[in-house]
């Protein structure tokens, strides 16, 4: 069975870029990363909207490229813009896509990321969801999609539109799986 480099276009770096050249040679890679990223990208695709996004992310044929988070003691994920122009009017000119920063071991119950968010009721969630909410974003860059405008009046919990799709389809992918729904992005407050 191919893995999810072939299957969904999706490459796991498991070093970050390192500008000096010659790079030293990593003789042993993060093994523990690469295979805790591919357990999770396999629980998102075991569901059926998981299924879907990865799918609609090989659809666009812009490879993603998924990095361990290099800034230290950071208790978050983010996905950055491609290389090229964004808006470029040639999608053949695009050389890369766009790049999910996550390290799994920060989303993984009993870490301090995590402890975090158990106070004022707000949700723990599992590594999986909130990299499933990174790839929305992925999605959205690779579709040409992507627009960060503010959010306007009844949705002042979350930062922009993008966040809005995320969280959307992170709850969409929460209910499916039986778990509490995430109704904001300023914090990780329940709905309801």
């Amino acid at each position: 069975m191919p893995g999810f480099e072939e299957q969904f276009g999706i490459i796991l770096i498991p070093e970050p870029y390192r500008p000096a050249l010659p790079a030293k040679p990593n003789v042993l890679p993060d093994v523990w990363w690469e295979h805790s990223v591919r357990t999770d990208l396999e629980a998102i695709n075991k569901t059926k909207v998981g299924h879907a996004l990865l799918e609609a992310i090989k659809h666009h044929g812009v490879i993603v490229s998924i990095l361990p988070d290099s800034v230290p003691d950071a208790c978050s994920a983010g996905t950055l813009p491609m290389e090229d122009d964004l808006h470029a009017r040639d999608p053949l000119d695009i050389t890369m896509g766009p790049s999910i920063y996550y390290s799994p071991e920060r989303f993984s119950h009993g870490h301090r990321c995590q402890d975090r968010f158990k106070v004022f009721g707000q949700l723990v969630m599992d590594g999986h969801e909130t990299l499933l909410h990174e790839l929305v974003h992925a999605f959205r860059l690779a579709s040409f999609k992507y627009d960060r405008q503010k959010a306007v009046k009844g949705f002042s919990f979350y930062n922009n539109t993008e966040e809005i799709y995320a969280i959307l389809v992170q709850g969409i992918y929460a209910s499916e799986r039986g778990r509490a729904v995430r109704g904001t992005h300023v914090g990780q407050f329940p709905i309801g």
